[in-house]
């Protein structure tokens, strides 16, 4: 990030992610719609990365692993939050209503970020593979981010598997009621 304006970054990714999104809300093709998320899979790395920098940038340097804690956790509670308005805005509106809201809501914030400050900078070391070799070594610190991994890796295969099979459910009861009729 030290190669590029984080304010900049920021901008296009939400910027980006708001026209993806709304690209989203009016797709009808599954392969159209795989790819855009795809593409959104390419983009999420650099904003999350701008987030992270910008705090660290413009944070005391005494706050800023409680800084970042605090976005880590806004950032759970905001997804499970969007998790449970989506499906309840599913249900009254349809699908696309979420992703099309979610779209101008991240068009606006886009144009938002133009205000920010861009204050401060880091005066980071870059980390080289034996760095991170070196981090690993330690069985608490590989302990620590396999599990992390494992978590991530589990939270997110339920997450996909389980609307597939709650429709599935749904479909078999449909046709159990069919056959007795």
């Amino acid at each position: 990030m030290e190669k590029f304006s984080i304010k900049n970054v920021l901008f296009y990714a939400f910027l980006s992610f708001g026209i993806l999104e709304i690209l989203f809300a009016i797709s009808d093709g599954y392969y159209l719609l795989i790819f855009i998320r795809g593409i959104q899979g390419l983009i999420a790395p650099a904003a999350l990365t701008g987030i992270m920098s910008y705090i660290a940038q413009n944070s005391p340097s005494g706050e800023v692993g409680q800084n970042i804690g605090r976005y880590v956790g806004v950032t759970i509670i905001g997804g499970f939050i969007a998790r449970f308005l989506s499906g309840l805005f599913t249900d009254i509106f349809g699908w696309r209503f979420f992703f099309f809201a979610l779209g101008i809501s991240l068009l606006m914030l886009a144009f938002a970020i133009q205000k920010i400050s861009q204050d401060g900078s880091i005066n980071s070391i870059k980390p080289t593979l034996h760095d991170a070799k070196e981090v690993f070594k330690i069985k608490h610190n590989f302990y620590i981010c396999a599990s992390i991994f494992f978590v991530f890796f589990s939270f997110q295969a339920i997450l996909s598997f389980v609307p597939f099979y709650m429709m599935s459910l749904g479909e078999t009861k449909i046709l159990a009621v069919q056959k007795r009729a």
